[in-house]
């Protein structure tokens, strides 16, 4: 007979079912205070498993509803304050109201009386139970061999269900499902279920543990052949051979590459692993393996995209061009706000790089190389200049392929593994001299260079892998734009650039031209001065051309003259005026137009 109210001693991670003898150790003042409680009374007791074992004093609500009625057989106090009791289970519980009486719980509950089933579905859920544990122990689930043969001995299918979920090591809410189930049969179900999927898991474990035995089995063959490999290799070639596979080796793992060309570099590293070092055929692979670990595949720099810092540098380097510095700044604008929307995640990363290649179209001599050096400087870039000028294979641009003795990439590998990093900014000069001959089109080998949809997967014969392109910023020059070829051309924005005017060219031979030459001619500040209107008449009279360079020739004559004035005659300083200059230039050269508006006796025009 069930008292009407129970004294509730919660426990922690395990689950008592009816008939079991169990001692419980209890050390919570919510324990000890009901254990008292009970024995008190008819030392009957109300076992309930905590649904979260870390609770430390638990409520109602964090007990399960249904538990085991269990009486005390013992109890002993320890020195610590801490209770040891011998319970033995009689009943399933159902708890229909808890009561919190501040120091313990007590509940009121109903005997859950086991539900009689089919006595052959029982019977065969026995045997196929009784099946499974044995399995289970034929597996290598340890169990005391005595405990085994009591529960494989138990006749009753109640008391089987139990003792087998008690024993074996189930999860906290599948033992307690055993418990709440009165039905027989159905107790019975659960628990063989939960035996199939101890078993399955058990044969899993198996597979992934033989899986793991032929990887490292694998992995260990792998290790020795490769160790006698060494061995052999070191017999033969001696210990650098072996070295220099593996300092290749190491040198790719730092790399990073993508899978593709990882894969080629392999194949590659183990046909010279397995060469003699001196074979010609290992020669060739080491100068391309050479070139692979020296390429920048993942090093970039960061952009500065400062306009401030930008137009200052810009208007440091050139006087004038206006039009040109506009343009430039204008492309660094853009680019610094789509690097803005990347780093938000508005537009891919890939988008910032996307923008027309420029052209610098002009005459000689007006600055369009040197303003692309100006251009890399603002952007903290690296800089790279090929000159186009004369170039008639396209192997020039692509590269030669590895058959041919002495095979080297084409240029523009050449300047990205010169720069060391894959977004430097590239100039490609005299880009409407190019030639074409029986060796191919060079123009037609950059449009893929160019092409901002194309160039991400570049191609080089010599390399035969994929090179991203697409951080590269390219800029060419031309002096003749109706020399490039219409598919190049369309490839391109143009941005022209004029001839100076007299005052322009004034103005950069003072802050440019003169500083330079005297830098060059080893002279001192001071020790030679040239007239402004001395230079006005050198650039009217001695030099008629759209950029500068023949006005720089012409002063650094004018001080190599007065460099050596200085020495052979002894002067501190030097001063050069207009007068001057047809003793030391000799008489003008080009006459110019507003002095020819009135006819001149010897003078054909």
């Amino acid at each position: 007979m069930l008292p009407e109210t129970l004294p509730v001693c919660p426990v922690r991670g395990s689950v008592i079912y009816p008939t079991m003898v169990m001692p419980i150790d209890a050390g919570r003042p919510v324990s000890i205070r009901a254990i008292d409680q009970a024995l008190t009374r008819e030392r009957v007791l109300l076992i309930v498993s905590q649904k979260d074992k870390e609770v430390e004093n638990p409520k109602p609500s964090d007990l399960y509803e249904v538990g085991t009625a269990c009486n005390i057989l013992k109890m002993r106090k320890n020195p610590d304050g801490s209770v040891q009791v011998l319970v033995q289970a009689f009943a399933r519980v159902r708890v229909r109201e808890w009561l919190d009486l501040g120091d313990h719980l007590e509940a009121k509950g109903e005997v859950l009386s086991d539900e009689p089933a089919d006595p052959t579905l029982v019977k065969a859920l026995v045997r196929e139970v009784k099946d499974k544990f044995q399995a289970l122990l034929k597996e290598g689930k340890y169990l005391a061999p005595e405990v085994a043969q009591f529960v494989l001995n138990l006749e009753d299918p109640s008391q089987l269900a139990d003792y087998i979920a008690f024993h074996m090591d189930f999860r906290l809410e599948d033992k307690q499902r055993v418990l709440e189930t009165p039905n027989v049969a159905e107790r019975l179900k659960r628990v063989l279920v939960l035996l199939e999927a101890e078993l399955d898991l058990i044969e899993t474990q198996r597979r992934i543990q033989q899986q793991v035995k032929e990887e490292i089995d694998r992995n260990q063959r792998e290790y020795f052949l490769r160790e006698q490999m060494k061995a052999i290799q070191r017999e033969l070639h001696g210990e650098e051979g072996a070295e220099e596979v593996e300092e290749f080796r190491r040198k790719v793992e730092e790399l990073n590459l993508p899978p593709v060309v990882r894969q080629e570099v392999e194949r590659e590293l183990n046909r010279f692993a397995r060469m003699h070092p001196d074979s010609a055929e290992a020669s060739v692979i080491r100068t391309y393996l050479d070139w692979i670990v020296n390429l920048p595949w993942n090093t970039r720099t960061e952009d500065n995209l400062d306009l401030s810092r930008a137009k200052e540098i810009l208007e440091r380097d050139h006087y004038g061009l206006e039009k040109v510095k506009d343009r430039v700044l204008e492309f660094l604008a853009v680019r610094k706000l789509k690097a803005e929307r990347a780093k938000r995640g508005e537009i891919p990363e890939e988008e910032v790089n996307k923008g027309p290649i420029l052209l610098f179209v002009g005459p000689p001599g007006v600055g369009k190389t040197s303003i692309a050096k100006s251009i890399a400087e603002a952007l903290g870039r690296k800089y790279v200049r090929i000159s186009l000028g004369g170039v008639r294979d396209e192997s020039d641009i692509r590269g030669h392929r590895r058959t041919y003795i002495g095979a080297m990439p084409g240029r523009i590998i050449q300047g990205l593994r010169q720069a060391g990093t894959k977004n430097p900014v590239f100039l490609l000069d005299e880009v409407d001299k190019l030639g074409i001959s029986y060796q191919g089109d060079p123009a037609a080998a950059l449009l893929e260079v160019l092409d901002p949809a194309q160039n991400k997967e570049f191609v080089d014969h010599y390399l035969g892998v994929p090179f991203d392109l697409s951080e590269v910023m390219f800029i060419c020059t031309a002096n003749f734009p109706q020399n490039i070829p219409a598919p190049l051309w369309d490839r391109m924005e143009a941005i022209e650039f004029t001839s100076y005017i007299e005052q322009e060219k004034l103005e950069i031979a003072k802050r440019y031209l003169l500083p330079r030459q005297m830098r060059e001619t080893g002279l001192l500040e001071g020790q030679a001065v040239i007239t402004e209107a001395a230079l006005m008449r050198l650039i009217t009279h001695y030099t008629r051309e759209a950029g500068v360079r023949q006005l720089e020739r012409e002063i650094g004559s004018l001080l190599r003259k007065a460099a050596r004035q200085i020495l052979e005659e002894g002067k501190k300083r030097v001063r050069i005026t207009e007068r001057d200059l047809e003793k030391y230039l000799g008489p003008p050269r080009h006459l110019p137009e507003t002095e020819a508006r009135e006819p001149q006796v010897g003078v054909a025009t």
